[in-house]
């Protein structure tokens, strides 16, 4: 495998993302396609927060050097982003997206290091700065105790709402594990509206073959709306109460 230095220039055509959140965007997109490519034969119902994937990838860039450096850098889609611009352009963003929405939003994220392993105080100190993080020590030879200590935090974190972030299987097929990030988001967001009774209706599934009886709500008022033609969608914006948060939702024809 080879990896582009840092010198190396985007192909034609796939110009590099100007900025922290043009990267996200693309990742983003990036990590849905993986994804979906490996759940079509089990259940194509996924859940995941592609920020808090890539804040975790980064604190092990902000580390990196070298071919690790260059191959963490092409998979987040940011090319030389271990400049102090990008470094206060992501925070910026962590700071707008989750501290300010903390009354609905639920976060915490632990790094888990081997008691075996020495860090570079310079890369502790990136994480304290920059992520507001202090890695904690475990012992991954007891991988019983250090899975129990992973999902206790993610607990506690969560209010209780999270349970287990990792089980023993994710873990015991590599004896060389050394790291471990572990990231737990709970949202609690209240609607600025009330949606009306819940009601039993007809859900059609399976390309139309198939129904089962669901709950569903209803609601009439206005909201932002738009039919995309390219992508043969429709889409609707749906605002939280105290938040600039929205949910999208994107309704294929």
């Amino acid at each position: 495998m080879t990896t582009p230095s840092r010198q190396d220039s985007p192909p034609p055509g796939n110009p590099a993302p100007s900025s922290v959140s043009d990267s996200i965007k693309e990742f983003a997109a990036k990590l849905f396609k993986v994804f979906a490519s490996r759940h079509q034969t089990d259940s194509k119902n996924m859940c995941f927060s592609p920020l808090e994937v890539f804040n975790s990838l980064v604190m092990i860039l902000v580390g990196a050097k070298g071919t690790s450096e260059a191959q963490l850098e092409e998979t987040l889609c940011l090319r030389n982003f271990n400049c102090q611009a990008k470094f206060q352009e992501l925070m910026d963003l962590r700071e707008w997206i989750i501290k300010s929405n903390h009354d609905i939003m639920v976060y915490g994220t632990f790094i888990y290091i081997d008691d075996r392993v020495q860090i570079q105080p310079s890369y502790l100190s990136k994480l304290k700065d920059i992520f507001e993080i202090k890695p904690k020590r475990v012992n991954f030879s007891n991988l019983e105790e250090a899975v129990k200590i992973i999902n206790k935090d993610a607990h506690e974190i969560t209010d209780g709402v999270i349970r287990n972030v990792i089980c023993m299987n994710d873990l015991k097929g590599d004896p060389n594990v050394r790291l471990v990030i572990s990231n737990a988001i709970f949202f609690r967001g209240y609607w600025h509206f009330k949606f009306g009774d819940i009601y039993k209706e007809d859900f059609i599934y399976s390309k139309g073959t198939k129904s089962a009886k669901v709950d569903m709500m209803s609601h009439v008022g206005y909201h932002r709306f738009f039919r995309c033609e390219e992508l043969k969608v429709q889409a609707v914006s749906i605002a939280y109460a105290a938040s600039e948060i929205r949910m999208v939702i994107l309704l294929p024809d």
